[in-house]
């Protein structure tokens, strides 16, 4: 290890070690990749600090967060949807501009017929950010004997595939979990494959990705929120996402457990395979600058586009482009997506660098900080330590 990459994991550690010191988070763990390799793992604080009846833990009955710890991705998960859709496209299988319609019957009317994977993936579908519908599976919400039902996951998805959309396609930005539910649906029509196989399949398998998966272990797992009201008690190796829970833990928006390490491999693979590529590991050149490249100026050209729903950042197929609430102004040529229960990943390739950051900032409540402070603040100071 040089003394450049101690500087950087030291910087990492001493943020993380705050953030965990000021209650921000309860622990969480951050690799760091350089120059196309990996050059540590850092952790700081627990796992829980709640047992799963609520019951405050004593100091001595914690587990430390450590390199194996496995994290809830969250809406991270939508970067290896993102993969495995254009790995559909990159083999033929599916069309980036072909109207879902062609394959999904929810959407043969009206203008839904317009929608197109390649809205699905920018959140210029239409589609409205999140659905509530999951309420419905919940006896008893909000009392002592709320308990959750295991609905039939094509009974969901039906649900979930006939909302109405709240703007015509392509005529604005809005972020949508919605949109890549739909994406796995396409995807899992047209295959006639479950969505894990094809997430297996295309991006995981070929990657040795060996500890993500669709829920996890309890045991090897860093708890998420407490959440008796919904029948859950601790959430723990089953996915925080309602959506993605009322849908078997397995989806396109949310769902998908990691670690530190392997997050920062997948990191690298869909990164620019040199400085200035049109490819990376896993994604070819036919493919990959749909991935990498902002679609948003071709979009907001287009006649009818509502200049008041464009973001303060860029969007490709998958990633968020120099978000600079989480990524630092350190890092405006950055690509990345944030997760909602205090996860990140960022990939900045001017600087060779990527960063997976993960902690469960919503444990034992949702009620506490905002991650980006936390994702921010890490991506500053250890840019900041890779300065001469």
């Amino acid at each position: 290890m040089t003394d450049l990459h101690e500087r950087m994991l030291g910087a990492a550690q001493v943020a993380l070690d705050r953030a965990v010191a000021v209650g921000d988070i309860p622990g969480g763990v951050c690799a760091i990749a350089l120059d196309g390799h990996p050059i540590g793992t850092v952790a700081s604080g627990v796992r829980a600090v709640i047992d799963e009846h609520g019951v405050p833990l004593a100091d001595e009955a914690m587990v430390a967060a450590d390199p194996t710890t496995r994290y809830d991705l969250a809406s991270v998960t939508k970067l290896f949807t993102a993969v495995a859709m254009l790995k559909l496209a990159e083999r033929g299988v599916v069309e980036l501009d072909a109207q879902v319609a062609d394959v999904l019957p929810e959407f043969r009317d009206g203008s839904r017929g317009a929608v197109t994977l390649r809205h699905l993936l920018t959140h210029t579908s239409g589609l409205p950010a999140d659905w509530g519908g999951w309420h419905d599976y919940i006896v008893g919400e909000g009392t002592d004997a709320a308990r959750w039902q295991a609905p039939p996951r094509d009974r969901v998805l039906t649900a979930i595939l006939s909302t109405p959309l709240v703007r015509e396609p392509g005529s604005g930005f809005e972020y949508s979990c919605l949109g890549y539910i739909t994406a796995m649906a396409y995807a899992e029509t047209i295959t006639g494959r479950p969505w894990d196989a094809i997430l297996s399949e295309s991006v995981l398998a070929p990657l040795e990705l060996n500890a993500t998966t669709f829920g996890a272990p309890p045991a090897q797992c860093a708890p998420t929120e407490w959440q008796p009201e919904l029948g859950r008690g601790l959430v723990t190796g089953v996915v925080h996402d309602e959506k993605a829970f009322a849908l078997g833990g397995v989806s396109g928006n949310a769902g998908l457990f990691a670690t530190a390490d392997e997050l920062v491999k997948f990191g690298l693979a869909i990164a620019p395979a040199a400085p200035g590529a049109s490819e990376s590991r896993i994604l070819g050149r036919d493919v990959f600058p749909a991935l990498w490249e902002d679609a948003l100026p071709d979009l907001t050209a287009a006649a009818g586009w509502d200049a008041a729903t464009t973001p303060d950042f860029g969007q490709g197929l998958g990633p968020r482009i120099g978000q600079a609430a989480w990524m630092s102004d350190a890092c405006r040529a950055a690509r990345g997506h944030p997760g909602f229960t205090g996860t990140s990943l960022m990939i900045d390739a001017d600087r060779s660098l990527v960063i997976a950051l993960l902690t469960n900032r919503v444990h034992p409540s949702r009620g506490g900080a905002d991650g980006n402070a936390i994702r921010s603040q890490l991506t500053a100071a250890v840019c900041a330590a890779a300065l001469p």
